[in-house]
């Protein structure tokens, strides 16, 4: 499309409300985003990807909070299950933050702190598994109790 210009210079606001350049940085985030996807995602994960994606646009943005919101988290799982899978010289962050750019900016927080539990809950997955492993199925009470069985919760 064609930029256009404001007063002062400042991008021209369309009929949205939004800048034209922030339009395209948009339209670029979405580009990339979509190519990140299909290059990565197993065709099942990428249906339900573009059903949620679809979803999310037909709630049309933050008016509906808590299903919007929902969406997303659902999407975004989907995403954090390709982290180390998808090509870190081109995506160092994982698929996440490309999705980020695409949320309407009131959902960064909520779904910024979602993320970080849903990661801090897979890590501690991944470590008692190794415990687990390493250790035999009460590893983890045999090193904490020397060898004798856990107490019994009160």
């Amino acid at each position: 499309g064609v930029d256009r210009v404001g007063p002062g210079g400042a991008p021209a606001a369309n009929a949205a409300g939004t800048s034209a350049s922030t339009s395209a940085s948009t339209k670029a985030a979405a580009k990339e985003f979509y190519a990140a996807i299909c290059a990565g995602l197993d065709p099942d994960d990428m249906a339900g990807v573009r059903r949620k994606l679809l979803e999310m646009k037909a709630l049309g943005g933050p008016g509906d909070r808590r299903t919007y919101l929902r969406v997303a988290k659902d999407l975004i799982q989907v995403l954090i299950k390709y982290e180390g899978r998808c090509d870190e010289r081109k995506y160092p962050g994982g698929l996440v933050p490309l999705f980020m750019p695409l949320l309407p900016k009131i959902f960064h927080e909520a779904v910024g702190e979602f993320v970080r539990v849903h990661r801090a809950d897979r890590a501690v997955g991944r470590l008692k598994e190794a415990d687990r492993r390493r250790l035999g199925g009460d590893g983890t009470g045999r090193v904490l109790f020397g060898g004798r069985r856990a107490p019994d919760p009160p």
